[in-house]
């Protein structure tokens, strides 16, 4: 099954190459990149070697992961989300925020060590086995990885348990650190990402849009050229209109919408 649909992937690639090769290339229109396709082939043909060589042989160590990876990051779908979401702009919005939530956590951990750090006595049990109060707090290291944990995971709880139980008060330093890192800078840093990949949707909508409309005017000045040498006459709106609402039905087309072929 694994292997015949792989087989069906690289068929649908080697049928694309088809088409740019006998349609767009003669008529000098580039449809698709042929690189992608390139490597659409070698991602599935070596998907396919890889796994009849582990059904073969049963070898401990695979690499589909990798070219399956591959070929999700050839969908233009996932390239336009990684180059909206990977690039300098977002980097240096991101750095910019993320650089606050970092420093929150160094400081609450130096804060940490230096309160925590000297408490050797026994918080609570766990299981029989004895809990201390400065679990994961009594180096710099240990703290800030342990606040690190408690502002990007769920897991708080388990970490500032043996220093609340013993101390009640620490409640209200760990009260300080849980808003200004998990409320505050970490939606903040959160919402750098979901604002770049928003405006990477609006700026691809648009320019989808864009594209539409030139196809649509080009497609409209064609039709009307011919019509004008076969019958001396433009073809009118409402022929163009119709022609676009059947030609949009077809399943291989992308639906285009009225106003835009207006």
């Amino acid at each position: 099954v694994e292997i015949g649909i792989e087989i069906i992937v690289l068929k649908k690639f080697l049928l694309d190459y088809e088409l740019e090769m006998s349609h767009f290339v003669p008529a000098g229109v580039k449809f698709q990149n042929t690189s992608i396709i390139f490597w659409g082939w070698f991602l599935a043909v070596a998907s396919i070697v890889d796994t009849a060589i582990f059904t073969m042989f049963r070898v401990p160590i695979r690499l589909t992961f990798l070219f399956r990876t591959g070929l999700l990051f050839i969908l233009p779908s996932v390239q336009s989300l990684f180059s909206s979401i990977f690039n300098l702009k977002m980097f240096t919005e991101f750095m910019s925020i993320s650089v606050f939530l970092w420093g929150t956590m160094l400081f609450f951990a130096w804060i940490s060590v230096t309160t925590f750090g000297s408490w050797h006595e026994v918080s609570y049990k766990e299981e029989g086995e004895p809990v201390y109060i400065n679990k994961d707090l009594d180096t710099l290291h240990g703290a800030f990885y342990s606040m690190f944990v408690a502002a990007v995971t769920g897991e708080y709880v388990d970490v500032f348990l043996p220093t609340l139980t013993a101390c009640r008060t620490s409640g209200l330093l760990w009260f300080a650190f849980l808003i200004l890192a998990k409320v505050l800078f970490e939606s903040l840093t959160l919402d750098t990402l979901v604002s770049a990949y928003i405006r990477g949707a609006k700026a691809s909508k648009a320019e989808a849009s864009e594209i539409r409309a030139e196809g649509t005017l080009a497609a409209f000045e064609t039709l009307a050229s011919v019509e004008e040498v076969e019958q001396g006459e433009v073809i009118s709106k409402e022929l163009f209109l119709e022609f676009v609402n059947v030609f949009s039905r077809s399943p291989a087309m992308q639906f285009v919408p009225k106003d835009c072929a207006e």
